[in-house]
């Protein structure tokens, strides 16, 4: 009796079979870290926001005109906005004040808020004294 080498149907469907759960797994997980790539591009935008923010501060003595004329800021604030898809960014701005202000993509019960302050800081929801300040540019604080 002479034995034919090589594999037979149903070995190879097993095989096939579990290279693509290990895909799926695979691919599974990198959407969460995409996401908290994202998150990370967010936080670090808003932190430069921050810096360039003061630095309009210094050069104009008003915080006023700083997401217009500051060029930083605009590209900034652009790029948060274009990372965190379908999350709110709300800023406001006065001339001795501002809030900043955006949902996170990996979480999005999470936000990140940095605020002329100095606070830069993860909150659980929407910071409660910034969503109607922010809007009417009163104290808001990011706390």
């Amino acid at each position: 009796m002479i034995k034919k080498k090589g594999f037979t149907l149903i070995e190879l469907l097993v095989v096939i079979a579990i290279i693509g759960i290990l895909a799926a797994i695979v691919l599974v997980s990198l959407s969460g870290a995409r996401d908290k790539a994202n998150d990370a591009r967010i936080t670090a935008d808003l932190g430069q926001v921050r810096s360039a923010a003061e630095i309009w501060m210094d050069d104009n003595e008003v915080y006023t005109g700083m997401d217009a004329a500051g060029e930083d800021v605009a590209t900034l604030l652009t790029d948060v906005d274009d990372k965190n898809g379908d999350g709110v960014i709300v800023k406001g701005i006065a001339d001795d004040f501002y809030c900043v202000y955006s949902q996170l993509k990996s979480d999005a019960s999470k936000y990140w808020c940095v605020d002329s302050n100095l606070v830069s800081d993860k909150f659980d929801a929407v910071p409660a004294t910034c969503t109607a300040a922010c809007a009417a540019l009163a104290t808001c604080k990011c706390e």
